[in-house]
């Protein structure tokens, strides 16, 4: 099977793979190809030439996962030479590779090869604005994007050639977040950052980890999360978000080495170190911020 993520960056190409492959049980391998300029960098040296034994990332997973169910997601497709793109052809066609290593034939039937790229982001937001913007989740149920989908396969025709075109079995078109949808991504990152910092301290490990035996709140979640949406940009998609937590990272690591208690692993015996993520109030706006447990802005309530 080969499908093509299309759309704006940032907007979870890479994760929806990475998830595609963890409810396949299975490891992706990703490969960058706008830093894959020749066949020999995608597929390894032939057997017999110089450094062939080291094969390639491609060549080397594929033939630890012959046989079985597993994910490639070439990404930046659109960035690649045209040749290194045709030199998939007959592996996508065929579901049959070979081990460059040592010329051994592998079945790769059961692999998904996702071809993500940016290409087609114009049609697709254009498309988002005119028929899906503003609606509910039920009713962009009922707008089919078939249509679009339509105008992608011609694009990848011109853009492709007809030949790399034709081996893709399904077009997946990115769109931009809605407000809602960004406020959810908000919710992610920050309950990720919460996972992380709530670990024990570990000053032994590689790399150590100074922060830790942290409980980090989040006073409001909804009101907060949807203000923080705001920090959303379509050209740039998640990353902003992803910016803005990385602060707070930075605000609790800032809070955190200035405690009055001295924190060693012993830490880890005692209570957890508690923190608030909160909005309050600042001119005719809010600001978010990262307190010590029991400083607050606004009721809670």
């Amino acid at each position: 099977m080969t499908l093509s993520f299309a759309g704006l960056s940032g907007h979870g190409k890479t994760e929806l793979a990475t998830s595609l492959g963890s409810l396949l049980g299975t490891d992706i391998c990703n490969v960058d190809m706008s830093k894959t300029h020749t066949v020999m960098s995608l597929f390894g040296a032939a057997a017999g030439y110089q450094r062939s034994s080291g094969g390639s990332p491609l060549n080397n997973y594929l033939a630890s996962h012959g046989g079985q169910r597993c994910v490639i997601f070439l990404d930046e497709f659109d960035k690649t030479k045209q040749e290194v793109r045709e030199s998939l052809l007959t592996i996508l066609d065929t579901g049959i590779g070979m081990d460059l290593r040592s010329n051994t034939v592998l079945d790769v039937t059961k692999s998904i090869w996702v071809l993500a790229s940016n290409k087609g982001d114009d049609l697709i937001s254009k498309f988002y604005d005119k028929n899906l913007k503003g609606k509910s989740d039920s009713e962009k149920r009922h707008v089919s994007i078939k249509p679009l989908q339509h105008d992608l396969y011609k694009l990848f025709i011109e853009a492709y050639t007809p030949a790399v075109t034709g081996r893709i079995s399904s077009f997946l078109p990115f769109f931009p977040f809605s407000r809602d949808e960004a406020a959810v991504i908000n919710h992610k990152f920050l309950r990720t950052l919460g996972d992380d910092v709530v670990l024990p301290i570990d000053l032994h490990s590689r790399p150590p980890r100074p922060v830790g035996h942290v409980h980090l709140s989040l006073l409001r979640d909804g009101d907060l999360c949807k203000f923080l949406a705001e920090d959303y940009i379509r050209e740039l998609g998640a990353r902003p978000i992803q910016n803005r937590v990385d602060g707070f990272a930075d605000d609790l690591f800032m809070l955190y080495k200035d405690s009055k208690e001295e924190i060693t692993e012993a830490t880890n015996s005692g209570p957890h170190i508690k923190y608030t993520l909160q909005l309050h109030p600042v001119a005719d706006t809010f600001e978010a911020a990262i307190r010590e447990d029991g400083t607050t802005f606004i009721p809670s309530d």
